[in-house]
């Protein structure tokens, strides 16, 4: 059980640090350099870019497509980044 804050305890910053942020750009970097690896039909399949998935496709197919892109993603990003 955690105890109450004291009336006059002041609430944590809620903003992040400045490691925060830097962590938080340096993650946002390494994923666009694997996602840029990808082909503009795999960035669809997340919902990235200007391509959209072909309608004509099931939900399965879709599904199956997308399990695919993101083992692509998977392989880019630990080549990448280790």
């Amino acid at each position: 059980e955690v105890p109450p804050l004291a009336e006059d305890a002041e609430p944590a910053d809620p903003s992040p640090s400045a490691v925060d942020l830097m962590i938080d750009e340096e993650i946002s970097r390494m994923l666009a350099s694997a996602l840029s690896e990808l082909s503009d039909a795999d960035r669809a399949l997340f919902g990235i870019g200007e391509a959209s998935p072909e309608v004509a496709l099931t939900g399965t197919a879709i599904r199956k497509r997308r399990q695919r892109a993101l083992t692509r993603l998977r392989i880019a990003w630990n080549r990448l980044n280790g």
